[in-house]
């Protein structure tokens, strides 16, 4: 039983107004999530440096990245509506909130007052990032994760495509 409830904690939290419990897996005991498919999305989205064609679709940056790589990650939640919905309604393994995810994974953070919709990037690993437009940033760029979850932007968790 204490091992059972050392490898999965409920959370609740209130994001934008909804109660959500979640529950998460341990953490990866490897400090990577390196499979051919993250590495493709990573390489992909790396690519993209600059470009202001996701600006407010970090969603679909994020299901581009994976797309190319042969992951329809559409069909992995319920509701691919937005970043926050997608995280919600996902059907696999969610893992805590965590400044430096694997490489591949993709980092989820809820809904705000000004952006009800919430934000996912994909992890680069080392505590990196890459984004479309988040907060005052344009483009695909990279990030800082800690910084981001330091400046009051509620990180919910991370999943690994697959």
């Amino acid at each position: 039983m204490k091992t059972l409830c050392n490898r999965l904690r409920p959370l609740t939290a209130a994001l934008a107004g909804f109660a959500v419990t979640l529950a998460f897996a341990a953490a990866p005991t490897t400090s990577s999530a390196d499979t051919p498919a993250g590495d493709s999305a990573v390489a992909w989205a790396q690519a993209q440096m600059g470009s202001t064609a996701y600006d407010g679709l970090c969603l679909q940056f994020v299901g581009d990245a994976y797309s190319q790589a042969g992951i329809n990650l559409n069909a992995q939640a319920s509701d691919a509506s937005s970043a926050a919905s997608f995280w919600n309604t996902y059907g696999g393994t969610k893992y805590p909130p965590s400044d430096s995810p694997p490489r591949g994974a993709l980092v989820f953070w809820g809904p705000t007052d000004s952006n009800p919709y919430g934000h996912v990037a994909i992890s680069e690993g080392n505590g990196m990032a890459i984004s479309s437009m988040e907060r005052s940033y344009t483009g695909v760029h990279e990030m800082t994760i800690a910084y981001r979850n330091a400046q009051g932007y509620q990180e919910v968790g991370y999943i690994i495509p697959g």
